[in-house]
């Protein structure tokens, strides 16, 4: 191999590492970020209880400031390597072109106007830098991957064993690490999508149904977020569904009665209060629907900008509050534009195979649904990375033998296709 050679690969390794080494330590200082709400008043944040050192709690976002960059200039360096990624980077872009246009339109900063795109596009670009790390030097996403998952693993013991309770619809929950109550229950699914994948291709398909099946009951009884649980029950309807034919005709049974039941229920009990079993949301749909009606052309194009959709309503009169709902907040801020390119990075995500996997489907698909029923991973970039990290995991490797044992899979690129061969 030549010196040249050599240090190319010295260069794409040290960026690599450097991202990873990056991405601990916004996992290991997000407790920092944990904030206590107006009925925990009487309680000391982390940052002050639990930071002897006085370290900045905004660090991890901080850090964010640098693996953007590094992640860019990895794939400027290793564009011809990215087969099938160019249309979700292709995206991103016209994303942030949109970014600038909605900018000049209200007069508001370009940082401002960009946050929401370079928030959700981050864990994408760590997951493209992982594919295209995986095509051109065999790195081993398996040991990354499950080094992250026993990482967040023994940092939600940790939380649960030193800081204080969460808050949330009225009691107190399991003490959270991860920034957030959302934001942990999301990073603890892509932990338990990671882990159930590797037993999945180890054929072990009763401990995938255990270890699924414990972590809906955790995060159910510890904390409750619904998104999160909505999340994870549509990825293991998909695992399920790869598994066996028994579970293949319960599925397709389920996806056929629950709209049924629903629809039933909903006409069988019109006094049932479904304002206040969605937390408030159905007014904030209201008022987002009459704030709409009221959006010209231009503003539907571009949107009416950062803050736009944060307001206060009859059941959320204590504060302003965002539509908790990422499709409509990108809607009233960003516009209509910006809102189908956003779905349309994740169908791309989708389709960078020829034949998509059902499992990235799901994967994908329960992304999707913390975006419509709350604020989802889309703004949560920590949960992001976990579960990119995951789904890189499930794209490059999609059975056993393609898991490298030991060191790793070279993959030689020749002009006509690419060959893999075991080192």
């Amino acid at each position: 191999m030549s010196e040249s050679r050599k240090k190319i690969i010295r260069v794409d390794h040290t960026i690599v590492k450097t991202l990873v080494v990056l991405l601990v330590l916004k996992l290991v200082f997000a407790y920092l970020l944990v904030e206590v709400g107006w009925w925990q008043r009487h309680l000391m944040p982390n940052a002050i209880k639990f930071n002897p050192l006085g370290i900045p709690k905004e660090i991890g976002r901080m850090i964010e400031y640098l693996m953007l960059p590094l992640m860019l200039l990895y794939l400027a360096k290793n564009l011809k390597y990215a087969r099938g990624l160019l249309l979700s980077l292709g995206i991103i872009g016209a994303m942030l072109l949109f970014n600038i246009a909605t900018a000049i339109y209200n007069g508001i900063g370009l940082l401002d106007s960009m946050e929401y795109t370079l928030k959700l596009a981050a864990p994408v670009l760590f997951f493209c830098v992982l594919i295209v790390q995986h095509r051109k030097h065999g790195y081993n996403l398996k040991t990354l991957l499950l080094g992250l998952c026993w990482l967040c693993v023994a940092l939600t013991l940790v939380g649960i064993a030193l800081f204080d309770p969460s808050y949330n619809h009225w009691r107190n929950w399991l003490p959270v690490y991860f920034t957030g109550l959302h934001t942990h229950n999301y990073l603890l699914v892509g932990v338990l999508i990671g882990i159930s994948y590797w037993l999945y291709l180890k054929r072990q398909y009763l401990t995938v149904i255990a270890v699924l099946s414990g972590g809906f009951l955790f995060l159910n009884f510890g904390y409750q977020i619904r998104s999160a649980l909505v999340f994870l029950l549509v990825f293991m309807g998909t695992m399920l569904f790869s598994m066996h034919k028994i579970f293949q005709r319960l599925i397709l049974r389920l996806v056929i009665l629950i709209p049924i039941g629903l629809l039933a229920f909903v006409l069988l009990s019109p006094t049932f209060d479904w304002n206040k079993y969605s937390s408030g949301r159905i007014t904030m749909y209201e008022k987002k629907y009459e704030m709409l009606s009221n959006y010209n052309a231009a503003d539907f194009a571009f949107g009416k900008g950062k803050g736009a959709d944060f307001i206060t309503t009859r059941d959320w009169w204590y504060d302003e509050k965002n539509s908790h709902n990422d499709l409509l907040t990108f809607l009233v801020e960003n516009g209509l534009p910006y809102t189908l390119l956003f779905l349309g990075l994740l169908l791309s995500l989708v389709i960078q195979q020829r034949r998509p996997r059902l499992l990235v489907i799901g994967v994908v698909l329960g992304y999707l649904a913390t975006s419509l029923l709350s604020n989802g991973i889309t703004l949560r970039p920590l949960a992001g990375y976990i579960v990119f990290t995951a789904l890189a995991f499930i794209q490059a490797y999609p059975t056993l033998e393609a898991v490298p044992k030991t060191g790793g899979v070279r993959i030689k690129i020749s002009k006509r296709k690419l060959s893999t061969s075991n080192e």
